[in-house]
């Protein structure tokens, strides 16, 4: 039977922790904020959890897949991006514009 390593063991890099510090850019965060999701050329009105220059999280609408392209609208922030990331019923937007 093959024995796991302790935490000690593992490498920096693959512990949960430094999650975080994976980000290249800094989060804005936001519960009480919603924004206008399209894709496929529907509108989705979806909970925004947080955002950067870089991407936002917010709550999966329907069945929106990894890959697929979207465009987020919230006030002034307007940008197309791809999902690039699902988990629990939230998804991960890295804008491409």
């Amino acid at each position: 039977m093959k024995r796991l390593s302790t935490l000690e063991t593992l490498g920096l890099w693959a512990r949960s922790h430094r999650w975080a510090d994976l980000r290249r850019f800094p989060r804005t965060e936001s519960d009480e904020t919603f924004a206008g999701l399209k894709f496929r050329g529907r509108s989705h009105i979806v909970r925004l959890h947080n955002w950067s220059v870089g991407g936002a999280c917010v709550d999966l609408p329907g069945d929106a897949k990894l890959s697929e392209r979207v465009q987020l609208v919230a006030g002034t922030l307007r940008r197309r991006g791809r999902i690039c990331w699902i988990i629990d019923g939230k998804a991960g937007i890295e804008f491409v514009d």
